[in-house]
């Protein structure tokens, strides 16, 4: 049996670790501290990781060169190891995935149970990162093998390219490529992640300022109160955004790699507004997607520019061929069977 552990901050921890068991291996659980209401999945709950700001501090103090932070005295994160050691042995779990935190690597392997970890865009060149990954059996990533240069020169050789995954199926549903650009009547549709955003109030009204003639429609957080007008819709947070991709011509989002795989999928190329995220990873993904015309970097200074530059952007040909496919991961799969008893 597979353990797939899915971290519990944002949502792509979690969508990726439902792909896994419908997809990839279906003899694994989903390990949890994260709310989900997911059918047909063997999912486990266990206590979150998080601490309050007084506990936060002790965790750092005489830390380990192996780990980002160790909690001390606190009952909640023994609970949750004993949790994880209880599942280790009543599910008899021969391989993990850690996706992703290095301390809960550490509990697997301390525990003799070998870990692949999943390997995010960013710069993770840190010494707790660096032991994780050398004691990985092996390392995955949901990218295509074309987009290498978001993945360090010394562990392509150990890492499984997957292919960007998402949950909407791919379309073709391609934007079109303008010769002779025009901003007029064009429907602009901007996208948030969780876990914060530069896209607030001002941003939008700079928009709306630039190019009054297209409807704007946001959906996600937003930094601000944002008025619905004549010119611009705002949804809030919208738990299924692929009729809002196939309607719009123009996407503005931040860059995550399950939203932008999620953009992707129905599109072929969006302007990407890189949030501020630990280890520089969607800054990363975006300098990867730009040097594959898969995207425009927003510039908030040059406005017009950059929008009229995403209308006569031509992506890849054949991009279907960059998405995760079961057929296309067999050695993958072969890896995972290695470990079985």
């Amino acid at each position: 049996m597979v353990a797939y552990y899915a971290h519990s901050h944002g949502s792509g921890h979690l969508n990726t670790a439902k792909l896994f068991c419908e997809n990839i291996y279906g003899d694994s659980i989903i390990i949890t501290s994260k709310e989900t209401d997911a059918e047909n999945i063997p999912i486990i709950k266990i206590n979150d990781e998080d601490t309050t700001v007084e506990e936060y501090k002790p965790a750092l103090q005489n830390l380990p060169f192996y780990a980002h932070y160790l909690p001390k005295g606190n009952n909640k994160i023994t609970l949750r190891t004993k949790q994880i050691l209880d599942i280790i042995v009543e599910h008899n779990i021969n391989l993990a995935f850690i996706d992703v935190s290095v301390e809960t690597a550490i509990v697997f392997r301390i525990s003799s149970i070998p870990y692949a970890y999943h390997l995010l865009p960013g710069n993770r060149s840190d010494l707790p990162h660096q032991i994780a990954f050398q004691a990985a059996e092996f390392l995955y990533v949901f990218l295509p093998s074309e987009m290498t240069m978001a993945v360090p020169q010394e562990l392509k050789t150990k890492t499984f390219f997957l292919g960007f995954h998402s949950k909407y199926k791919y379309t073709g549903n391609y934007c079109l490529v303008e010769e002779k650009p025009t901003l007029k009547d064009k429907k602009i549709l901007i996208l948030t992640g969780t876990g914060g955003t530069k896209i607030n109030r001002h941003l939008i009204d700079e928009i709306v300022k630039k190019v009054p003639d297209c409807r704007i429609t946001i959906a996600g957080e937003i930094n601000g109160n944002v008025e619905n007008s004549s010119s611009v819709e705002f949804l809030g947070f919208v738990k299924n955004i692929e009729v809002h991709l196939k309607a719009n011509d123009i996407i503005l989002s931040s860059c995550g790699l399950n939203l932008t795989s999620e953009i992707l999928a129905v599109k072929n190329k969006f302007i990407a507004v890189p949030e501020d995220r630990p280890y520089n990873e969607q800054e990363e993904l975006c300098k990867a997607l730009v040097a594959n015309n898969l995207g425009v970097r927003f510039d908030e200074g040059n406005i017009v520019n950059c929008f009229t530059h995403f209308l006569e952007l031509e992506p890849p040909k054949n991009l279907e061929k960059w998405f995760f496919k079961k057929s296309n991961v067999a050695n993958f799969i072969e890896k995972i069977k290695s470990y079985e008893n």
